[in-house]
């Protein structure tokens, strides 16, 4: 019995790690996803202005207003970032930093830590809040018309331990038309203002280490 019990254990907590990873809910099934589908049909109505998620999930929401001078920089930023989808990346995520800083200037999330990591209120984002402030500005920006190689796709999901009890993670997401390849573009890692790690989708859902 004891034995059994033994091998139990190690079956859950001995799975191939790619099995686990390998775990993600894209259309909205439950209330997490329902909720996340609902917030992004919630929009301003005014191109300039994107609404915007902090306190974690979404407790408290403002509206960010972008100025012609700051549309004009990040249509400058892609004019020099069009020729591969590799450098359009590179600038979607110069972009996303600016964003935030633009964002902390509107709203009290200066002080947000990456990784959930010393985060204190007021201002503080989950990877929730980041997820659906992030895809919202990547709209923004496709709105612009400035995205060449990259198509905004709703915001993905993992839950690679123990099938969803531990470490459950958002992050926006984009394809890349040129070879149909997927990329999350996980901006709750990093401090606010600071460029987020874009990582192929399958290597974003096994934890792979960033680049």
């Amino acid at each position: 019995m004891l034995k059994r019990f033994l091998n139990i254990l190690l079956v859950i907590f001995f799975l191939p790690a790619r099995l686990l990873a390998s775990y993600e809910i894209v259309e909205p099934q439950d209330t997490p996803h329902a909720f996340m589908a609902q917030l992004l049909l919630n929009t301003s109505g005014h191109p300039d202005l994107i609404a915007f998620c902090y306190n974690y999930s979404c407790k408290r929401q403002t509206l960010i207003h972008i100025n012609s001078e700051q549309s004009k920089a990040f249509k400058a930023l892609f004019t020099h970032h069009t020729h591969t989808p590799k450098s359009e990346r590179q600038a979607i995520s110069q972009a996303v930093a600016r964003f935030e800083q633009i964002a902390a200037m509107q709203a009290p999330v200066a002080n947000d830590k990456g990784k959930n990591h010393n985060d204190r209120p007021p201002g503080r984002l989950d990877c929730f809040d980041e997820a659906s402030n992030t895809t919202r500005f990547l709209h923004y920006l496709e709105n612009l018309d400035i995205l060449r190689w990259h198509r905004v796709e709703k915001p993905v999901y993992r839950a690679p331990w123990l099938f969803g009890l531990l470490g459950q993670h958002w992050s926006a997401h984009i394809l890349d038309t040129e070879n149909t390849h997927h990329y999350a573009v996980d901006s709750w890692v990093r401090d606010n203002g600071q460029p987020p790690p874009i990582q192929p989708l399958e290597a974003w859902k096994k934890r792979e280490p960033y680049e």
